[in-house]
Formats: structure tokens, sequence, C-alpha cells
């Protein structure tokens, strides 16, 4: 179930994006699956429908959703690609800025492919549980 935290510093509108794109990326919604309607999404997580309404076009916008008059919103054919892509490139900026600050402050490059490799296999592990 969406949530939303009303005393984040994140916007409401952004929250629900987020908790949408989550859902897609989790297999809660796939593609071509209806979401719910703007009135229901607004009185299930007691938010204004404007702000859903902001949430979904944003959504639309991206490519995540499509929108049929009348019907409501689905999730796009090709959404979780988006939603991976999008998010391996910004963990991708935050990677090369951490790498490049911890090169700078005179880290060796053995030293950080070695971090980053042991982050790896306890992430495998962690999926092989």
């Amino acid at each position: 179930m969406l949530s939303v935290d009303i005393f984040s510093r994140v916007p409401i509108y952004q929250q629900v994006i987020d908790g949408i794109k989550e859902q897609i990326r989790l297999g809660l919604y796939k593609q071509g699956e209806q979401i719910p309607s703007i009135r229901e999404l607004s009185v299930e997580i007691g938010v204004n429908p404007n702000t859903v309404s902001k949430a979904y076009l944003e959504l639309e916008r991206s490519g995540i959703l499509t929108a049929a008059m009348g019907k409501g919103y689905f999730v796009a054919p090709d959404a979780s690609e988006r939603i991976r892509s999008a998010l391996t490139e910004t963990e991708r900026q935050t990677l090369c800025a951490a790498a490049e600050k911890l090169a700078g402050a005179g880290i060796p490059e053995e030293e950080l492919l070695q971090l980053i490799h042991q982050v790896y296999q306890n992430h495998v592990r962690k999926e092989g549980s």
C-alpha cells in the first residue's frame, strides 16, 4: 500500500510518484494494468485529489503511465525499463561522485575496487538467502 509522510521534506506529489514507481518496480502493478483512480488513491492515502492528479500527470509525461480518456491510468508498456534506467543512471552518478571524492582523498584504486566488490558480494548473498 502506498503511503505518504506529511512531515517529510519531500513534496507529497513526489512521494506519490516515487510510491507508484516503486510498486511498478516491485511488480505490484504490471504492464497494461490499471492503477487506482485519482479519487480512489486520494481517499486511500488521505491527500487532496489535485495532488494525486499532479503526480499522475508527471508519471504520464515521463512515460510511466498512459491515460485512457474516461477509463483512467494504466502502466505503460515499457514503464519498468524506464524506471530501472532512471534508477541506474541516478545511482551511477552517485557512485561516480563518491568514487571521485574518495580518490581525491587519496584512497588507492585497488581499495575502491575492493570496496565495490565487497558491497556487490554482500548484495548477492542477501538476494540468495
